[in-house]
């Protein structure tokens, strides 16, 4: 046999293990919304291992899962609490713990990389019985993410005052509260507020907008369109639904401080 047809046979095997290996994500801030499910993470290179810097979600479970599994559902957090830590690595394009690279679940999150820019899977919650709550989520990397100043923000419309929160390192918002100069004139009265929208949302380091609703008596009210186009400013509308209907008032927003 001839030194050529020899190799032959080692050639295809390393072109078909090349051709198997999953490719190396880029680092960089992944984010996604799938169907109310929002998932955030930050992937960095360490001593040559990819590494997710943490795991922020806000889980939305579908109406085809056990009932009980509505009540799982949650804002925006961070899974252990902290953005700074690093809690996975990916390992041949799938998401692995640290301690234990052969368990591909984080908590109840699993996923993989298609591609060097995407990824998806799926997040798995247990419930008493025996039951399972499951959704899935996909996030891409944004190339230039923009986070938000952390603090106290104020801002104010035509007629209109807000004030709320951001928090972990620019990418959550949260405890809303919307004022009136002049109250909102319903056929029962009138609504004077303040209008609290309380809870927690991601904010997208895409740029992307969203929107959210609280509801007491009868009674609605939130914001709409709420987007942060650089790290120092925000803007949105606050609307009123139900008895305190009103129209569409626009808001902008800057830092206090």
């Amino acid at each position: 046999m001839s030194v050529v047809a020899a190799l032959v046979p080692a050639f295809a095997g390393f072109l078909t293990s090349a051709a198997s290996a999953a490719p190396t994500p880029r680092p960089g801030e992944y984010y996604g919304s799938q169907n109310g499910t929002v998932v955030e993470f930050s992937l960095v290179k360490s001593h040559g291992v990819i590494k997710g810097h943490y795991v922020g979600r806000a889980v939305s479970f579908p109406s085809s899962d056990p009932p009980s599994c509505q009540a799982l559902s949650t804002e925006a957090r961070f899974i252990v609490g902290n953005y700074t830590k690093f809690l996975f690595e990916v390992r041949n394009g799938r998401i692995a713990l640290l301690k234990k690279p052969k368990q591909s679940d984080v908590y109840g999150l699993s996923g993989s990389f298609s591609g060097r820019s995407k990824a998806s899977g799926k997040i798995e919650e247990k419930v008493a019985g025996g039951g399972r709550c499951v959704t899935g989520w996909t996030a891409e990397r944004v190339s230039r993410p923009t986070f938000a100043k952390s603090g106290t923000w104020v801002g104010k419309g035509d007629g209109l005052g807000v004030t709320f929160k951001v928090s972990a390192g620019g990418r959550i918002a949260s405890d809303f509260n919307f004022t009136l100069a002049n109250p909102i004139r319903t056929p029962n009265g009138e609504c004077s507020g303040p209008f609290g929208v309380g809870g927690s949302w991601f904010i997208p380091p895409n740029g992307s907008s969203f929107s959210d609703f609280g509801e007491a008596e009868g009674a609605g009210w939130g914001f709409e369109n709420l987007s942060f186009p650089t790290a120092r400013a925000a803007t949105g509308t606050f609307q009123a639904t139900g008895e305190c209907q009103s129209a569409a008032m626009a808001w902008n927003a800057q830092p206090s401080g």
